[in-house]
C-alpha cells in the first residue's frame, strides 16, 4: 500500500536520522527540491531510495 503514516511516524521519532518526503519526480524541480532539503537538514546525502 501507500500508507504514509508509518514513514512519517518513524521520521518524527528519529528526526536526527530520518526524514520523510513525498514527491512526484516526473515534475520538473522535484528531485532538486528533495536533494536541497536533505543537504540543508543533514549536511549531506548518503543514500536515496526512489521507490
Amino acid at each position: 500500500g501507500r500508507r504514509t503514516e508509518p514513514l512519517e511516524a518513524f521520521a518524527k521519532a528519529h528526526p536526527e536520522r530520518a526524514a520523510y518526503l513525498s514527491a512526484d519526480v516526473s515534475k520538473s524541480g522535484e528531485a532538486e527540491r528533495i536533494v536541497s532539503f536533505v543537504v540543508e537538514r543533514f549536511g549531506r546525502l548518503d543514500v536515496l531510495v526512489n521507490n
